[in-house]
């Protein structure tokens, strides 16, 4: 019935004194201030249910951002210290080289293979 039209209500409840009923009940819960502040704070109670989730949301996505960023700097940061090392390192026995160190030396000393020299 509820998807019914006014109409089509009122057109039934003309022919069955069960949809008058339930029209005239209707018409009396609508027109009730009681039903009114009911609803309105069942409303009320939906709304501050929806912000405190989307509150939560907004604060469990700026946390992750923060981990992720703070982790993600770290990361990088090792990364670019291992990088920063290994190019120093490759630096100095590229100068060994030139300077006519033995190549044993080197490896041992930079600890890397004969083949990777």
């Amino acid at each position: 019935m509820l998807d019914l039209g006014l109409e089509e209500l009122k057109s039934l409840s003309k022919k069955d004194r069960m949809v008058q009923r339930y029209m005239e009940e209707v018409k009396r819960v609508n027109e009730d201030p009681d039903f009114h502040v009911f609803m309105s704070a069942e409303e009320d109670n939906k709304k501050i249910e929806n912000s405190i989730r989307e509150e939560m949301i907004e604060k469990g996505l700026k946390e992750g951002m923060e981990k992720g960023l703070k982790q993600g700097l770290k990361q990088g940061l090792e990364q670019g210290l291992e990088q920063g090392l290994e190019q120093g390192k490759n630096e100095m026995i590229v100068e060994m080289l030139k300077n006519k160190v033995d190549m044993h030396i080197i490896a041992k000393c930079a600890k890397v293979s004969l083949d990777k020299m």
